[in-house]
C-alpha cells in the first residue's frame, strides 16, 4: 500500500515503464506536447483529457482503453485500501480529476498536496 500521492505517482510510472516502455515514452512527449504536462500528471490533473488523447493518438477505443485501464488504472487500483475496481477507476477517471482525486482519498493516498487552497480559489500544483 502507499500513503502519499509521490509515492503513487513512483508506482505508477515504473509499472506503465516496466509493462510498455516505448509506449510510455510516445505518450509522454506526446502529453508533454498537446496537454503541457507530463503523462503521470495529465494522470492525476486531466484524466478525462489523456483519456481522449490516448484515442486521438490511436484512432481506436479498445486499444485507448486496453492502454488506459491495464497500464493507468490498473496500478492505481491496486494500490487503493478502498477495492476500487479498473472498471470502476474508468468511470471517475473518464469525468475529471475532482472525482479521481476523490476516490484516491477514500482508498487512503494523501491528496493534499495535488491541491492547495488560496483563500476562495482552489488551484491544483503539479506535484
Amino acid at each position: 500500500m502507499v500513503n502519499s500521492i509521490e509515492d503513487l505517482r513512483q508506482f505508477l510510472l515504473d509499472y506503465f515503464y516496466s509493462k510498455s516502455p516505448g509506449v510510455f515514452i510516445l505518450l509522454d512527449r506526446i502529453c508533454k506536447d498537446r496537454l503541457g504536462v507530463s503523462l503521470i500528471d495529465a494522470v492525476f490533473h486531466m484524466p478525462d483529457k489523456l483519456y481522449d488523447l490516448i484515442l486521438d493518438v490511436y484512432r481506436d477505443s479498445l486499444t485507448a482503453n486496453f492502454i488506459f485501464k491495464s497500464f493507468i488504472l490498473k496500478p492505481i487500483s491496486l494500490k487503493l485500501d478502498n477495492n476500487i475496481t479498473v472498471d470502476e477507476l474508468y468511470e471517475v477517471a473518464r469525468n475529471g480529476a475532482e472525482k479521481l482525486k476523490d476516490i484516491l482519498a477514500k482508498g487512503g493516498i494523501d491528496t493534499c498536496k495535488m491541491c492547495k487552497s488560496d483563500n476562495s480559489n482552489k488551484t491544483c500544483e503539479k506535484v
